[in-house]
């Protein structure tokens, strides 16, 4: 099927978005075709309306957590914003704050269609809620060994 436009537009425009501090989380919306069961169209990123003004995707990858004790990250950046979606399973995100030590956590479910914002100097990690779970990671610069300073959460 082929969408119209303005159809297409709604889908890269969230529904909803809440500020919550070290985070923010934009809920987006989705699409099912009449006449195509079985399936949806969500837009995790959208060139023409980007989540926050300024944001490039350049770096884009998916982590696959394949042991329910497994938790990737454990670290912040100083440049880098990154945003997180789960597109299989579900995680636990964990927040942290370098400068004032305030803590969050935040379980994020693929069918709940939201991505995390996570801001430059918020250190985070991301464990398996279930098995298997993938996140996809959408950034604004490539990871690298002067962007990346360990701190762990948990």
């Amino acid at each position: 099927m082929i969408y119209k436009e303005a159809d297409v537009q709604k889908l890269a425009v969230p529904v909803r978005v809440e500020d919550r501090g070290l985070y923010t989380i934009y809920t987006l919306p989705e699409r099912e075709s009449k006449g195509k069961t079985g399936r949806k169209l969500i837009v995790p990123f959208d060139g023409r309306f980007p989540l926050i003004d300024g944001f490039e995707v350049k770096y884009l990858y998916l982590v696959e957590l394949q042991d329910i004790s497994s938790v990737a990250g454990h670290h912040f950046h100083l440049r880098k914003t990154e945003f997180l979606m789960a597109v299989c399973g579900e995680v636990k995100i964990f927040f942290q704050d370098i400068e004032t030590g305030e803590y969050r956590s935040l379980s994020l479910k693929a069918k709940d269609n939201r991505v995390i914002h996570i801001r430059p100097g918020i250190a985070h990690a991301v464990g398996a809620h279930t098995i298997p779970a993938i996140v996809l990671v959408m950034a604004d610069f490539p990871n690298t060994e002067d962007d990346e300073f360990p701190h762990r959460i948990i």
